[in-house]
């Protein structure tokens, strides 16, 4: 017992470092996977052990006994079978549930906080792809540690038992298919790795469809999260997914050589000695069944331990790497309550944001516009951006976003009072805007989630469950959704709230996208289009409504012909094919 929770202790803190959210159930699994695989190697020597039994009685013509032993050996290879379909069910439920833990540990943190810098989904599908990853990761290792366990156990049965029946023959057998399993392997996995022409289209390919899948979003704060730690994300993963393809061909593209070759070995080592008069028939046919058995089973156990071992090496780096951009959410997050604490003050001023293209800056391939003076969007104002289809109107907003071309534009965030600038890190620089894309970007998970920008796990231990759902729930009805969403016979006042969001109309779930933006109080509010889909009467309904209860929020909003709510906007911003317009109203 003593040394079994030493081997638990390791196997925690090396590979599965939540030892404490492991439970009784959890630890009885660990000994059960031990436990089939020492029955599943017993019943494998005593298989062994039966073959010469069975054949020297067949050649002495004994018949009666060789039928008992035949029996037996039968029955042995069902207790067999059925320990192994045990053992492989018990490891992979055990390995999943240590994966779900694991994440568990990493991941359920309160999100509370980080609703402050992110407001758009995009953060949480790099988070659940992280998850998703770690999962795999967890049980690619659990499953592994037994599968070598077995391995070992089954290798130093199987040399035991062919060293005790034959010993000179059974140990140059057992090092020439030892010695020449390695040799091919090392060499193979050499060759896969050094193609140059596979592995960079499989990364090259990996890299796009990973970022078509995290990034498919115009998002604030992920295109940033790109250069740094998606990109790092993805390069591990790349990795990784080589050194699977690696192991998938270490398993199975010297399988056919080697076993022809081990064919050869016994034919040599088993019916060589009798055709030189060297042996008996007996002696020479209970050899090579000896023989061809233990080949049977060292060469599926000597591929199992070297890429279960292979694969552990692997894993293990791996996890570092998870754990390094799991870590990152929670620094960006610590590190966004620091600077808040130090720039509060002067946030909560009034402040404006002086916005100057450069020349030359080309909107469309061919077409450039110019911009004189630039133009200063003021606390407590309203802005319409117009001009035709394809001119740039989204172009421009992301710049003055800092996501495209950043160098083609002047940003400057100022204090109207005193006019001095401040010095705005990139996060806080985010912070003060919302925005609400034209692209329709939900997660298939009920309202109140993507209002939030939380996954229901992390709901289950927020210690502010009822506040959110008091703030969502009034967002929603400045957005117009409450009334229509709501069952007015539910005795439940938030139950609508969870209500599937892919069951929602196009026009809706733009509006669960602009509550979102709203959510967060931002100071400035960027609507991209985002209310298209939604009736002209609806729309200065809910434009009303922002302006009554957001007054310290400006709205930058992109406008194609809206002439009724014009009249709730202060300045016009014109952007046509070669130049940009600001005027007043």
């Amino acid at each position: 017992m003593k040394y079994l929770n030493k081997l638990i202790y390791f196997f925690d803190k090396y590979y599965l470092p939540i030892k404490q959210y492991i439970d009784d159930q959890y630890r009885f699994r660990f000994y059960l996977c031990i436990l089939l695989t020492i029955l599943s190697v017993t019943v494998e020597v005593i298989s062994i052990l039966l073959i010469p039994k069975i054949v020297d009685n067949i050649s002495s013509l004994n018949l009666s006994n060789s039928a008992h032993f035949i029996v037996f050996f039968i029955i042995f290879i069902f207790i067999n079978a059925f320990v192994k379909t045990a053992y492989i069910f018990i490891t992979n439920n055990f390995s999943y549930k240590l994966a779900t833990l694991y994440s568990r540990a990493i991941f359920e943190t309160p999100l509370n906080s980080s609703l402050e810098i992110f407001n758009d989904v995009s953060l949480d599908k790099f988070v659940v792809a992280i998850s998703t990853k770690c999962d795999f990761i967890a049980a690619q290792i659990a499953i592994p540690f037994f599968t070598l366990l077995s391995a070992l156990l089954s290798s130093l049965a199987i040399i035991i038992s062919v060293i005790y029946l034959f010993p000179l023959r059974g140990i140059i057998f057992l090092l020439l298919i030892s010695l020449l399993y390695l040799f091919i392997s090392l060499f193979l996995t050499k060759k896969i790795a050094q193609n140059g022409k596979v592995i960079p289209k499989m990364q090259s390919n990996l890299y796009n469809i990973s970022l078509d899948s995290l990034s498919n979003t115009a998002s604030i704060n992920l295109l940033n999260l790109k250069n740094e730690y998606v990109k790092h994300f993805i390069e591990t993963d790349t990795k990784y997914r080589m050194a699977i393809s690696n192991n998938d061909a270490l398993a199975t593209a010297p399988k056919f050589f080697i076993e022809a070759l081990g064919i050869i070995l016994i034919i040599l080592i088993g019916f060589v000695p009798l055709l030189l008069n060297q042996t008996s028939i007996a002696d020479s046919i209970a050899l090579t069944s000896v023989l061809a058995f233990s080949c049977q089973k060292l060469l599926p156990i000597l591929q199992g331990a070297y890429a279960s071992i292979y694969k552990m090496l692997g894993q293990k780096e791996s996890f570092k790497q998870v754990v390094e951009i799991a870590n990152f959410k929670k620094y960006i997050i610590e590190d966004k309550i620091k600077s808040n604490k130090n720039s509060t003050n002067l946030l909560n001023d009034e402040i404006s944001i002086e916005f100057i293209l450069k020349k030359n800056l080309v909107f469309k391939e061919g077409e450039k516009v110019s911009f004189k003076d630039g133009f200063k969007l003021l606390s407590n104002k309203w802005y319409f951006l117009t001009g035709e289809s394809g001119v740039g109107k989204s172009y421009l907003l992301k710049n003055l976003l800092k996501l495209q071309n950043i160098n083609l534009s002047s940003v400057k965030v100022l204090n109207e009072q005193s006019l001095k600038e401040i010095n705005l890190n990139i996060k806080d620089y985010w912070s003060l805007f919302g925005y609400a894309d034209q692209d329709i970007n939900l997660l298939n998970t009920p309202i109140l989630f993507n209002v939030l920008g939380q996954y229901p796990g992390s709901l289950e231990k927020d210690k502010n469950y009822l506040d959110n759902l008091q703030r969502v729930d009034s967002i929603l009805d400045v957005v117009s959704l409450k009334n229509e969403l709501k069952d007015k016979s539910s005795r439940d006042s938030y139950e609508y709230l969870f209500k599937p969001s892919n069951t929602l109309s196009g026009g809706q779930k733009q509006r669960i996208l602009l509550a979102k933006a709203l959510l967060k109080k931002p100071r400035f509010l960027i609507i991209d289009e985002t209310l298209s889909g939604v009736s002209t009467i609806m729309r200065k309904k809910i434009l009303s409504r922002i302006k009554r209860k957001f007054r310290k929020t400006s709205v930058i909003m992109i406008l194609h012909g809206y002439k009724n709510e014009s009249e709730l906007f202060d300045f016009k911003i014109d952007v046509q094919s070669n130049k940009v317009e600001f005027k007043n109203i």
